[in-house]
């Protein structure tokens, strides 16, 4: 996921779009994830159920800010009358995320 969240902010900084842009930060919560078994694996169970409501937490406000972003970038495209514009490198993110997503 962090690799994907690298090539989707790479490729959202290439093709100017803030929705690929915030797709991209959203899968960087998977560092989030990651922070929250790190904390398990060291410190045993009576920590992670904390970590666990913070992680939850991070994940949530990264959501709502996703959705916040898009519903911003289609009323400012809406506003302006401008669409976005094709984007060959958006297409590759979108189609490598569908079977990496799938995967449980």
């Amino acid at each position: 996921m962090l690799i994907e969240a690298a090539v989707a902010i790479g490729s959202a900084v290439a093709a100017h779009s803030i929705t690929l842009l915030a797709f991209g930060l959203t899968l960087a919560s998977a560092a989030d994830l990651i922070w929250r078994l790190t904390v398990e694996l060291r410190r045993g169970r009576s920590f992670a159920e904390d970590a666990e409501r913070k992680a939850s937490r991070i994940g949530g406000a990264l959501l709502f800010a996703l959705a916040g972003s898009v519903v911003m970038a289609a009323g400012w495209s809406l506003w302006t009358g401008r669409g976005q514009d094709f984007s060959w490198p958006g297409l590759l993110v979108a189609v490598a995320a569908l079977p990496i997503m799938w995967m449980p």
